[in-house]
């Protein structure tokens, strides 16, 4: 497995650039985050609920809106440090997903978006998300479609079974972002559908975070919704 850049790295990216990357989202990502709040089509009201990878905490208000009690948690410091400015209401916490902070079976609901991708092995955030989950419980993440990671590579004779970084230029060119590469397999495994009813997927083309000249049309994301077994 080729790898440029280590797991710390992809996680704690994000605090170079926090500040301005958090106002082309709250801008430019309505694509991705209209699916993704069209896909939680459950009761979220009196319910716990995590948002896993919450950057600045720009979802925390919808989630609240539909009467979920929230906590935050992210690797980037800066991003946590803004959330608590914006949203003194809400825990925020540092954290990581393969190792998250909170007790067996504390929470309802477990968001996640543009997240789990960034860890070379999915299936390790999906076991702590399962750990922190009550049984019945509902998980939902958006993330990288695997198709887009694989055509945006910049080399010929691409491997798709090979796991490597890629750099994703996203919302215009205003940012390069990294992530490694990988299969459906990676996130549909006998791992995650063992401990996880699948009851919703989509993957969806986003223009406003992905396109740029040239580009052939393809999957930018995917969304899914699970119950834990």
């Amino acid at each position: 497995m080729k790898n440029n850049k280590n797991k710390v790295d992809l996680f704690k990216q994000y605090n170079n650039f926090s500040d301005s990357f958090s106002e082309s989202v709250d801008n430019d990502n309505n694509v991705s985050r209209i699916t993704f709040y069209k896909s939680l089509n459950f009761d979220f009201k009196n319910k716990k609920l995590l948002d896993l990878a919450c950057g600045d905490g720009q979802d925390i208000p919808e989630y609240t809106r539909r009467g979920a009690d929230c906590v935050g948690v992210d690797s980037a410091e800066n991003f946590i440090e803004v959330a608590k400015e914006n949203y003194p209401e809400t825990e925020f916490q540092v954290g990581d997903m393969t190792s998250i902070p909170f007790k067996d079976e504390t929470f309802d609901i477990v968001l996640s978006k543009y997240a789990i991708g960034t860890a070379e092995n999915p299936n390790l955030v999906f076991d702590e998300v399962f750990r922190v989950l009550k049984k019945g419980g509902v998980f939902a993440y958006l993330t990288t479609h695997p198709m887009r990671l694989f055509m945006e590579q910049k080399e010929k004779n691409k491997n798709y079974f090979e796991q490597k970084n890629v750099d994703l230029v996203v919302f215009g060119g205003k940012f390069t972002i990294v992530e490694p590469t990988h299969t459906f397999n990676s996130f549909m495994s006998e791992n995650f559908t063992s401990k996880f009813q699948i009851n919703y997927f989509t993957e969806e083309y986003d223009p406003q975070s992905a396109d740029f000249p040239g580009r052939d049309v393809y999957p930018d994301f995917f969304v899914v919704v699970v119950t834990k077994r």
